[in-house]
């Protein structure tokens, strides 16, 4: 093959890494990076019921309820940092159970009055 010239696959392949490049030095990185913000551990608080199911559903409720303290966005046990949940059967035949976790959302990077209030933060995940 003389020099200067390549093969038509591996024409393509480098074409489209230089586009693809282009297209990304092109774009704002602020525009394509998202970070956690999470809040204090919130608790359910023990929730009692006849099953595990039940007592486990109800725990995650009355999590979400709680996180809805800080907002409706932060109420996504999903999206939720430390999860925690424990169940047990009581002497009464009760099942309790208590979930705890951080509540937290996914934000695009946040603008730089925001950034003023967080406080310092690690790997995205305020403290």
């Amino acid at each position: 093959m003389p020099s200067g010239t390549c093969r038509v696959g591996a024409c393509r392949f480098v074409l489209s890494v230089v586009i693809a490049g282009g297209a990304l030095s092109a774009c704002d990185p602020a525009a394509w990076a998202a970070v956690r913000i999470c809040q204090p551990e919130v608790s359910s608080g023990l929730q009692v019921a006849d099953t595990e199911l039940e007592a486990r559903r109800l725990a995650i409720s009355a999590w979400v309820a709680a996180a809805g303290a800080y907002g409706k966005p932060y109420t996504s046990w999903r999206l939720a940092l430390s999860k925690f949940y424990s169940c047990a059967e009581g002497e009464d035949g009760k099942v309790r159970c208590l979930a705890r976790a951080r509540p937290c959302v996914i934000s695009q990077v946040p603008s730089p009055k925001t950034r003023e209030r967080l406080p310092d933060r690690v790997d995205g995940v305020r403290s």
